[in-house]
């Protein structure tokens, strides 16, 4: 028997048509069209993701990416610092950070721009002022709309108001003007106001009382002779602390802004030497007769504070208030010789032992420490000295008749005020600076020591008259011209 193979040929050729057809349409299917179709991109790119520009400044941005004829809109997160065109055009206007957006139907990219400041410029580098004067700085830099922040670096010498500059007392102060986070400076210089006071006989026989930068500033001393002893400016106010006369007697009291206050009432001698401002409190120093003898007070807001009981002649000089506490210097008669003391809220401290006559005048404390500085007499001559904690410190070697009288403290340095025979001078922790050269009488009465600047107001004979003066730094400034007598006893320097 034959085996059926020619059965299964039909079948098998069928499959080989199938096969072939299947090639054919596939074959067909992946043949090009004569014109190729659109591609398009699946994402969206920018030719730039981020930029930086300075005010004013333009830059184009464009759709890197195949997009067909999609339409791309441009928009900015932040309009006030920087805009963008229907063609991708940015413009910087304002500073800070904008993000520009480009989007199609489906897709969308970004750019960062940053807007900034390269450099500030204002029309002034430095100002010189006097107290009180006012100065308009102005930023020259292109800036726009952008706010300014002003600011000083000392608000008690200058301040700063959008640009305008009103200086409020002496010293150095720096003026900043910042935008966009850069920032732009002027040095403002403000010249001290120098206040002296003392007296000056005019050919009628008046006395002034204070000079304000060389000038006499005059106020209605009732017809009757008045000096001023010490003086100072809190805010705008001005004090001044001294006596004046009634007609028979001296009334202590103290002028502000020119108007006088009263402490004693006429009846007996009285005499104000020194004062001090704590807050709303006027503190001034003096003494007043009894009828028999003089009694070391002070005055709180005119209210008298009796330092002794009167049984022996005492004066008080320097006074100074700290943390509420009223810190006062002079000296008590012990019945043979003068003790130099100080009195800390009433209680009295001796700083010396009474076997020489000794004065206190001159009063500063910082911190806990208190010096006080005068002079004592050593069998032969007067030697300036201070105390400071009660420990004596002399200043000369007590062969020639010296005094110490104003005191002043500045970090660690000690300055004191005075004179030794006819030299006026000034120590400096111990070392002497000559004022004068001693052909004629001088002194130096007061001394304040401002930034590294040293103030000493006393006087000098011309030969005929004493003359008002006061030094910085060693250079003199006469007040007065000679032709009367006159002296200055404070000065402060403001």
């Amino acid at each position: 028997m034959k085996p059926n193979v020619t059965m299964y040929r039909p079948n098998r050729i069928l499959q080989w048509g199938v096969l072939i057809i299947s090639l054919a349409v596939l074959a067909g299917s992946c043949k090009k069209d004569d014109e190729p179709g659109e591609v398009v991109a699946t994402t969206l790119e920018l030719n730039k993701i981020e930029t930086e520009l300075e005010l004013g400044d333009t830059d184009a941005l464009s759709v890197t990416s195949e997009i067909g004829e999609q339409t791309v809109t441009w928009t900015s997160s932040a309009p006030t610092v920087a805009t963008v065109d229907a063609n991708g055009t940015v413009v910087a206007i304002g500073f800070g950070t904008a993000t520009i957006t480009a989007s199609t139907e489906d897709k969308s990219a970004t750019c960062t721009v940053t807007v900034f400041l390269a450099a500030l410029e204002l029309d002034e580098s430095e100002l010189s002022l006097d107290v009180g004067d006012t100065e308009d700085l102005t930023v020259t830099s292109e800036i726009g709309d952008a706010d300014v922040l002003w600011e000083t670096s000392d608000a008690t010498i200058a301040t700063v108001d959008d640009g305008t500059v009103t200086s409020h007392k002496g010293g150095e102060v720096t003026i900043s003007a910042t935008v966009a986070g850069v920032t732009a400076t002027t040095d403002v210089s403000v010249a001290h106001d120098i206040y002296v006071s003392g007296v000056e006989l005019d050919s009628s026989g008046n006395e002034t009382t204070f000079w304000k930068n060389g000038g006499v500033v005059s106020f209605t001393n009732g017809g009757e002779p008045a000096i001023g002893y010490d003086i100072m400016r809190v805010g705008t106010d001005v004090y001044v602390a001294g006596g004046q006369s009634n007609g028979s007697i001296s009334v202590a009291k103290y002028w502000k802004n020119g108007t006088a206050i009263d402490l004693t009432n006429g009846t007996e001698s009285a005499f104000a030497y020194a004062m001090d401002i704590d807050g709303d409190d006027i503190y001034v120093s003096g003494y007043e007769s009894n009828g028999t003898t003089l009694i070391a007070k002070y005055w709180k807001n005119g209210s008298a504070v009796n330092l002794t009981d009167g049984s022996e002649n005492a004066y008080t000089q320097g006074i100074k208030v700290v943390d509420g506490d009223v810190y006062v210097a002079g000296y008590e008669y012990n019945g043979t010789a003068y003790v130099a003391k100080y009195w800390k809220n009433g209680a009295e401290t001796s700083l010396t032992d009474g076997s020489n006559s000794a004065r206190a005048y001159g009063l500063f404390v910082d911190g806990d420490d208190v010096y006080v500085s005068g002079y004592e007499y050593n069998g032969s001559n007067n030697v300036a000295k201070y105390w400071k904690n009660g420990v004596a410190v002399e200043l000369t070697d007590g062969s020639i008749s010296s005094r110490a009288q104003a005191i002043t403290v500045v970090g660690e340095d000690v300055y004191v005020s005075g004179g030794e025979g006819d030299v006026a001078k000034y120590w400096k922790n111990g070392v002497s600076t000559n004022l004068t050269d001693g052909s004629q009488a001088s002194y130096g009465y007061d001394i304040q020591v401002v930034n590294e600047d040293v103030y000493v107001a006393g006087y000098e004979s011309n030969g005929a008259n004493i003359v008002a003066k006061y030094w910085k730094n060693g250079t003199a400034t006469n007040l007065t011209d000679g032709g009367h007598w006159a002296l200055v006893l404070a000065i402060f320097v403001w």
